[in-house]
């Protein structure tokens, strides 16, 4: 091979191009600080995610919990105002002061009673 000035040989060329390959440039080392810098970024906020989903489970479960306790409530309130009706009217009717409408109602709540019972006794049967 015949060497030209301003050109270099072959085998120059080579060690020149392998060494700069195994030489990270500016450029390389740029793109790979940027890609652990978004990296990093993607890692916080999965965290950050992960942080409020836990977050959020646990007043999901609190939330649930005192659903529970109001629906306790409020089914327990509901027994103790039908308690009190039927104690209302067994009182009128025993003292003779119920007009018609107040006896319509009265014989409507003890067949709407009666057919719950026996629907709970047609459960438990089975």
């Amino acid at each position: 091979m015949h060497w030209k000035p301003g050109c270099r040989q072959r085998s120059e060329n080579k060690s020149y191009r392998h060494s700069n390959a195994l030489r990270p440039t500016h450029e390389t080392e740029y793109r790979m600080s940027n890609a652990e810098q978004s990296l990093k970024r993607i890692n916080d906020k999965l965290q950050q995610v992960a942080q409020r989903y836990q977050s959020l489970q646990k007043e999901n479960q609190q939330l649930t919990r005192e659903i529970r306790v109001f629906k306790e409530r409020e089914e327990s309130r509901e027994k103790k105002i039908i308690e009190l009706e039927l104690k209302i009217a067994a009182i009128k009717t025993a003292t003779g002061r119920l007009d018609d409408s107040e006896k319509k109602e009265i014989d409507k709540r003890l067949n709407h009673y009666i057919r719950e019972i026996d629907r709970c006794i047609a459960l438990l049967s089975d």
